[in-house]
Order: structure tokens, then sequence, then C-alpha cells
């Protein structure tokens, strides 16, 4: 029940999951996580909420294991 701040919206660049508020595609934050390994540097770089950050990061991480 916890709400997310990812959407999958075909409207919103060409359906990939985007953080809701800032429109920045999910991979490119959780890519830039692990290059970086800092939620906090990844959220001032793109001036994102930490939330969103780790959100973005753990929606990768939920495709890649369902893969």
């Amino acid at each position: 029940g916890k709400k997310r701040l990812i959407v999958v919206d075909a409207r919103r660049n060409f359906g990939q999951p985007t953080v809701a508020k800032s429109g920045v595609p999910a991979i490119t934050l959780a890519r830039s996580v692990r290059a970086n390994s800092s939620v906090d540097m990844v959220a001032r770089w793109y001036e994102v909420q930490r939330d969103e950050v780790r959100d973005a990061v753990d929606f990768e991480e939920s495709l890649a294991k369902a893969a």
C-alpha cells in the first residue's frame, strides 16, 4: 500500500517509467546511483527529492528481478 512516485504513462517519456513530479526517467536516476553510490548526490544533480531517487532505484531493481 505504499504510494509510489514512479509512473508509467504513454503520454510521458514515451511510456518509460518516470518520476511523476519531475519527469526524470527512473532508469536515469537508478543508473546514476549505481555509478556514484550516493542517493543524496543524484538528488542534488537532478534537483529531485531523495525519496524519488530511492523509488526509482527500487523500481528498476524490481524490474531486473522480474526478468
